[in-house]
C-alpha cells in the first residue's frame, strides 16, 4: 500500500461531497404458544408522550453533503452554520415520541425522533437528564431511534466523521435536544397507567412499490442471505441459490398498545424506507417520508394515539409515493395517503393481550479492527495484522487482508460504479482503492469546518446493540442503516424460540455508524460502503453480536449481557447564544387570503416575532362558535395548527445582513393552504412565541411570550351560505379586504 498524501485524501472528500450521507387479508396474527420458558407475570402499564422539538429555524438541516456548497435563497447567515446553508423555516414540525412499558420486574422506553442519525452519546446525555430530573434509574432501558430523515436538524453530534452530514457539532443544539428528550420520557413516564399489548405482521404490505423500492441494484447477483453467487474469475459457484434480484424487505411489523378499557393508547409500526423524499435543495425543516406516514397514520383515529414509525430495514429502500410525476410535499402527502390505510386496517385486526414476558438486555461492543471478527460457514473471518506500505492488488478477497486500516476507513468503494458484477476479478480494487483512513481524515476533515487536526473519535470504538423480548416477539436494535439482505440473515440466525417471523429488526437505532451490509454486499461496490468505518466485516460482526443477545433472551433466566463499559464523552462547553433583542414583536406586516384560479384559497399571515434563537411560533386555527372564538379540533382530536402538512412557516430576518449594532425585524410567515372541501365558517389565525427583549444577561434565555391574531375571515359553500361544513367556495373577509 503506498501511503497518501494530504491533497489526495482531500480530493476524495471532495469527490465525496455529491452524495448523501447517508393492506388485505395478509396479516398474519401473532401466535405466543411457540415459546414454553416461564417468565413472571405481572400488569403491565403504559404510558405515551410526544412533543415538538423546539430548535432554531436557521441551524444547518443534516444528510446531504451537498449542502455544504449551497447558499440560502437571501445573503442570511446564522450562528449555528459552519459550512451548511442555513435551513429558512419549518415545512412540518420534527416531534420527539415516548412510549414506557412498565411491569414490576422490566421498565423499557422507546424514544423516537425525526433526525438523520442519533448517538449513543445523545442516548447516555438523556438517561442522566431523567435521573437528575426525576431519580429514575433507566440506565439500559431506552431505545432511541430515528426516522432518518435528510432535512432535520444538525450540528448535534461532536463527531468529526459526520460533520460531512450535519455540519460542525454545537453543544447548545445538543444540550437543547436532550432536555426536550428527556422531558418527553418524563411526560410519558408519568401518564403510566394499565395496558394491554398486541402484535400484527404483514409481509407483504408494499407489493407493487407504491410505498418503497429498492434502491441498490448493485447486490441483485448476491444470493438472498448475501451468499456469493459467482467466484472472483467470473465463473458461477452456487447452483443451488437464485440471485436475489430487485427484491425488498415488504414486511410491515406492528405493535398496538391500548388502555384497559382498549382504546388505543399508542401504535408503533415498523418497515424500512429512507427519508428522501426531499433533496439537498430543501432549506425547509420537515421529518421527511417517516414522518408524513405518521402524521397520516396518526389522522385517522378520532381521539390522540401517539403514533411512532421505526425504521426497519430501510438501506436499500427509497421513498415513493411519486404517481403521476409528484414532488416534494405533494409526494409526501400521496405517501401518507398511500400508506395509512393499510397499516390502520392491520392495527384494526391486531387483538391485545396481557403481558407475559418482558426483558431488555444491552451491550457495547468494540469497532476496532482487531476485535471485529465473524464465522460463516463454518470458517473465521477476521483482518489480517495491519502491513505498512501494503498495495491493493486483489489477491486477499476471501481472507480480507486488504482491509489494512487499524482505526478504520470510510469513503470507499467506486460510486460511479453501477456494474453488479463488479465484485469479480479486477474489480476488488475498487472497494478498496479509494478508501480515507480516519488516520488521513482526522488531519484532513476537521480542518474544513474550522477545527485543528482531532484525534481519533471515541464514538468510533465501540457502538450499542439492544434486544427486547415481548410476549415470544424479539426486537433487535441496529446501529446504523441496514440493507435488506442483511436484516434477512439476522432475522434467520435468532434462537428457534423466537424465529425470523418473530424478529422486528429496528434500524437507526442506539447508535449510527453508517450502512450495514453483509461482507460480499460490501465489496459490491456502487455507494453504500462509503458511509461504514468498520469495512466488509462489520455488518456481519455486528449480526453476530446481535444473535448473542438474542440467545440471552432465549431463557427464563436474566443474565449479565457483558460487552464493553460506557464511554464517558467530554462535555462542550461553548457558550449558548445570546438572542438579538426585539422591541417590535407581535406587529402585522400580512394578513390576507389570497385566490388561486387553479387551487383553493392561501391563506398568507406574517408578523414580526422573535429571534429565531428564542422564538419557535405556533399557529392555530380558531373558528368563530358564537360570539366567541375557538380553536378548531380535527377528527382525530388534535388541534389545527402550523403541524398540518397544509401549513408552511417562513422565517426571513429584516435587513438580511445587519449593520453592526443595528436591530433587526424577525418576520414570521405562514401559509395555510386550504385543503377542498374545508367546513364552511368564520376563522382566524393566531400566532405565540418569545422574543427577546434584552433584560435576561445570561443563559438560559426565556424571554418574553407574544400572542397575535390575525383578522377575521369566511370561507362558504356555494349552494346555501347558512349551512355550516359544506363545501368550500371563495370568501371575502369580514374586515372587508
Amino acid at each position: 500500500m503506498q501511503p497518501r498524501s494530504l491533497s489526495i485524501a482531500f480530493v476524495t472528500l471532495v469527490a465525496f461531497f455529491c452524495l448523501e450521507v447517508g393492506g388485505g387479508n395478509r396479516a398474519i396474527a401473532a401466535s405466543h404458544a411457540h415459546l414454553t420458558v416461564d417468565f413472571p407475570r405481572s400488569p403491565l402499564r403504559a404510558g405515551a408522550a410526544e412533543r415538538r422539538l423546539d430548535l432554531p429555524v436557521g441551524l444547518p438541516l443534516s444528510g446531504y453533503t451537498a449542502r455544504m456548497f449551497m447558499q440560502a435563497p437571501d445573503d442570511r447567515w446564522s450562528p449555528y452554520t459552519t459550512r451548511f446553508a442555513p435551513s429558512i423555516g419549518i415545512a412540518d414540525p420534527i416531534w420527539i415520541k415516548a412510549v414506557v412499558l412498565q411491569n414490576d420486574e422490566e421498565t423499557i422506553v422507546f424514544l423516537k425522533l425525526s433526525l438523520i442519525y442519533v448517538s449513543d452519546a445523545l442516548l447516555f446525555a438523556v438517561e442522566a437528564r431523567v435521573r437528575e430530573e426525576t431519580g429514575i434509574d433507566l440506565t439500559d432501558k431506552i431505545v432511541l431511534a430515528c426516522d432518518h430523515s435528510h432535512s432535520s436538524y444538525g450540528t448535534f453530534w461532536d463527531d468529526w466523521v459526520f460533520f460531512l452530514g450535519h455540519d460542525r457539532y454545537k453543544p447548545e443544539i445538543f444540550d437543547r435536544m436532550v432536555a426536550q428528550l428527556a422531558d418527553t420520557v418524563i411526560a410519558a413516564y408519568e401518564r403510566l397507567a394499565p395496558a394491554r399489548i398486541g402484535f400484527g405482521f404483514d409481509p407483504a404490505f408494499d407489493p407493487a412499490g407504491e410505498i418503497f423500492t429498492d434502491r441498490r441494484e448493485e447486490n441483485d447477483v448476491l444470493g438472498p442471505n448475501g451468499e456469493l453467487i459467482w467466484g472472483n474469475g467470473g465463473e458461477r459457484i452456487r447452483d443451488d441459490i437464485e440471485p436475489r434480484g430487485h427484491t425488498k424487505d415488504d414486511r410491515l411489523s406492528l405493535i398496538r398498545i391500548d388502555d384497559e378499557t382498549g382504546n388505543p393508547l399508542a401504535l408503533l409500526f415498523v418497515f424500512g424506507m429512507h427519508g428522501t423524499v426531499l433533496e439537498e435543495e430543501n432549506l425547509m425543516i420537515s421529518g421527511d417520508s417517516g414522518a408524513a406516514i405518521e402524521y397520516a397514520v396518526q389522522e385517522t383515529f378520532a381521539h390522540p394515539v401517539v403514533t411512532i414509525f421505526l425504521q426497519g430495514a430501510g438501506g436499500d429502500m427509497s421513498p415513493r409515493g411519486d404517481r403521476n410525476g409528484a414532488k416534494d410535499f405533494e409526494r409526501l402527502r400521496i405517501l401518507g395517503e398511500t400508506a395509512a390505510p393499510r397499516i390502520r386496517a392491520l392495527f384494526d385486526r391486531v387483538e391485545t393481550e396481557e403481558l407475559t414476558e418482558m426483558e431488555i438486555v444491552s451491550r457495547q461492543i468494540s469497532m476496532l479492527r482487531k476485535d471485529i471478527r465473524t464465522r460463516r460457514e463454518g470458517e473465521e473471518l477476521a483482518y489480517g495484522p495491519p502491513v505498512p506500505r501494503w498495495r491493493f492488488d486483489g489477491d486477499y478477497f476471501f481472507t480480507y487482508e486488504e482491509w489494512n486500516f487499524p482505526e478504520g476507513a470510510s469513503l470507499c468503494g467506486d460510486t460511479c460504479d453501477t456494474d453488479p458484477e463488479t465484485i469479480k476479478g479486477e474489480g476488488l480494487d475498487n472497494a478498496y482503492l479509494t478508501c480515507v483512513s480516519a488516520a488521513v481524515a482526522r488531519r484532513v476533515l476537521p480542518p474544513l469546518f474550522g477545527l485543528p487536526p482531532q484525534p481519533f473519535p471515541e464514538a468510533e470504538k465501540h457502538t450499542r446493540l439492544t434486544a427486547i423480548r415481548l410476549n415470544g416477539h424479539l426486537l433487535l436494535t441496529l446501529p446504523g442503516e441496514p440493507i435488506s439482505i442483511l436484516s434477512d440473515e439476522l432475522r434467520g440466525m435468532v434462537p428457534e424460540a423466537f424465529g425470523p417471523d418473530r424478529t422486528i429488526v429496528i434500524g437507526y437505532a442506539q447508535d449510527h455508524e453508517g450502512y450495514l451490509l453483509t461482507r460480499f454486499d460490501w465489496l459490491q461496490g456502487g455507494g453504500a460502503e462509503i458511509v461504514n468505518m468498520g469495512g466488509p466485516l462489520f455488518g456481519e460482526y455486528v449480526v453476530d453480536q446481535s444473535v448473542e443477545l438474542a440467545r440471552l433472551l432465549a431463557t427464563p433466566e436474566r443474565e449479565d449481557p457483558g460487552g464493553l463499559p460506557r464511554p464517558v464523552y467530554p462535555v462542550g462547553t461553548i457558550a449558548p447564544v445570546t438572542p438579538e433583542r426585539t422591541t417590535r414583536a407581535g406587529t402585522i406586516v400580512q394578513d390576507e387570503t389570497i385566490e388561486r384560479p387553479d387551487a383553493t384559497p392561501l391563506v398568507v399571515f406574517e408578523w414580526i416575532g422573535g429571534d429565531p434563537v428564542i422564538d419557535a411560533p405556533r399557529v392555530v386555527v380558531e373558528r368563530l362558535e358564537g360570539e366567541a372564538f375557538a380553536a378548531v379540533h380535527k377528527a382525530s382530536g388534535r388541534i389545527l395548527d402550523d403541524a398540518d402538512p397544509a401549513f408552511h412557516l417562513h422565517y426571513t430576518p429584516v435587513p438580511v445582513r445587519p449593520r453592526k449594532r443595528q436591530e433587526r425585524d424577525h418576520h414570521w410567515r405562514i401559509e395555510w393552504s386550504i385543503p377542498p372541501g374545508f367546513p364552511a365558517g368564520t376563522y382566524r389565525l393566531r400566532a405565540s412565541g418569545r422574543f427577546y427583549d434584552g433584560t435576561e444577561a445570561h443563559p438560559p434565555f426565556e424571554g418574553v411570550p407574544y400572542s397575535v391574531t390575525g383578522h377575521p375571515f369566511p370561507l362558504g359553500i356555494e349552494d346555501d351560505p347558512g349551512k355550516e361544513g359544506g363545501a368550500l367556495h371563495r370568501g371575502k373577509r369580514s374586515d372587508g379586504a
